[in-house]
């Protein structure tokens, strides 16, 4: 199957380039390791705006 998904991350305050970068991809990490055979995707995606 094929699943596609978009998102959108907002920091508060001067937030520099580098820890934008950071918190995007510690982010998309976490999500990718929940990714199981059995996974539900509005699971996942609830736990990644947590």
């Amino acid at each position: 199957g094929y699943y596609g998904d978009t998102s959108k991350t907002f920091l508060y305050g001067n937030v520099d380039d580098e820890t934008q970068r950071l918190v995007t991809e510690e982010c998309l990490e976490r999500a990718i390791s929940w990714c199981k055979d059995d996974s539900i995707f509005k699971k996942i995606g609830k736990r990644t705006r947590q």
